[in-house]
């Protein structure tokens, strides 16, 4: 294992080749190529990034992931948090990564009127209207300078959903940040939570989410590019996440949050992950050799990012029969790296008892799947956090 150093607080981490794959959302490409990614842990800050040479334009032009497909279980917190963090309806509101826009329409339908969004994937297309224009461009050095007129007010409030995990250079992104906002400017930032890696049994890395954060070295983060954390707390989208308010202050210290019983515990939590990425792929081929030695079928329900990112993790996408997804957008397409095609979920209705479905939804969706299977067949989750969690059974 090689040793490089932690880009948030510089400590020498340990880094990791996982299995090489292929784009794992590419599911228009017809190449067979895989890649290598590397896994950098900190063990003193607890940071967690993947590191690869894929240009982001490979991950952009072809992005077949609107967010208008996810269900938001937290939307009404949100929508009223925004309300009471923008100064007014119409004072300058942006969001980075506004994806297809789907919250900023959520926010032109609740009047307000003064709206950018920032987007370089093709959903950074969208037509633009009166109250909402988009640059199509990414995010960091430079940016002020280049979109100027557009930057003529500073923003009251600034929105980033699930977007610094995709960051390659975070000091770009914040360097850009800080020339956009004023002392008054509020930003809400939305970031998955590494705790499922730390604490569960996570094994999901996903090569777009190069950044994994904990609480601590995410306000670290932003304390050091000078803006104060307000708030935070943990919700429940796509797994495991954490929303933060930060307010931007030029002169707050960069006092640290971590302490020395942080550390140890980091360290512990670090080995433990490296223990279960060792231990998962033999306990899944027992799981999949269980399935097949009773002539059952191993049924995947949910190729996204994170499922996907799971079995490429400890390369044990071969042992799925058979690929379900209820998005249509997907349905059809043949899974990255292998030769089968996505099934819709009317597939169910050839499920048998001595079949397992493996779900890869998250946890918001997962009752509702379950109800679909009833009791024809036994049922585990790839994912964390889950009420059938696989890497917590014995087989």
């Amino acid at each position: 294992m090689q040793s490089v150093d932690c880009r948030l607080c510089s400590s020498p981490t340990i880094v990791v080749k996982l299995p090489s794959r292929p784009l794992i959302n590419d599911l228009q490409s017809t190449s067979d190529g895989k890649f290598e990614v590397d896994l950098s842990l900190c063990g003193s800050c607890g940071f967690i990034r993947l590191d690869h040479q894929i240009p982001d334009e490979d991950f952009y032009s072809t992005y077949a992931t609107p967010s208008s497909w996810k269900k938001v279980p937290h939307l009404d917190s949100l929508l009223r948090t925004i309300e009471e963090l923008a100064s007014s309806k119409h004072s300058p509101i942006i969001e980075i990564g506004s994806n297809d826009g789907s919250l900023l329409s959520t926010l032109q339908d609740a009047d307000f009127s003064n709206l950018l969004g920032i987007e370089p994937s093709k959903f950074g297309s969208y037509k633009n209207t009166d109250k909402i224009r988009v640059i199509k461009d990414y995010f960091g050095r430079g940016f002020r300078e280049r979109y100027a007129e557009f930057l003529k007010e500073k923003p009251s409030l600034v929105i980033s959903r699930h977007v610094i995990e995709h960051v390659p250079d975070l000091n770009s992104f914040m360097e850009a940040l800080v020339q956009i906002c004023s002392p008054e400017t509020k930003v809400l930032i939305e970031v998955p939570h590494s705790y499922t890696f730390l604490k569960e049994q996570d094994i999901a890395f996903w090569e777009e989410h190069r950044n994994h954060f904990t609480r601590e070295n995410l306000i670290n983060l932003f304390q050091k590019f000078g803006f104060l954390c307000l708030s935070w707390k943990e919700i429940i989208f796509s797994g495991r996440a954490q929303m933060a308010i930060f307010e931007f202050s030029r002169t707050i210290n960069e006092t640290r949050y971590q302490q020395t019983e942080r550390v140890t515990s980091t360290q512990s939590e670090i080995s433990n992950l490296l223990n279960r990425l060792d231990l998962a792929k033999s306990k899944f081929n027992a799981l999949v050799d269980s399935v097949h030695k009773k002539s059952g079928r191993v049924i995947l329900f949910g190729v996204g990012s994170r499922s996907m990112g799971s079995l490429w993790s400890i390369d044990s996408v071969g042992g799925i029969d058979v690929f379900i997804d209820s998005s249509p957008g997907k349905v059809g397409f043949t899974v990255p790296g292998t030769s089968k095609s996505i099934d819709s979920e009317i597939w169910l209705e050839n499920l048998e008892p001595k079949d397992l479905v493996l779900l890869g939804v998250n946890l918001e969706d997962e009752q509702s799947v379950i109800a679909k299977i009833g009791e024809r067949c036994q049922v585990l989750s790839l994912l964390s956090p889950s009420g059938c969690n696989w890497l917590e059974r014995e087989y």
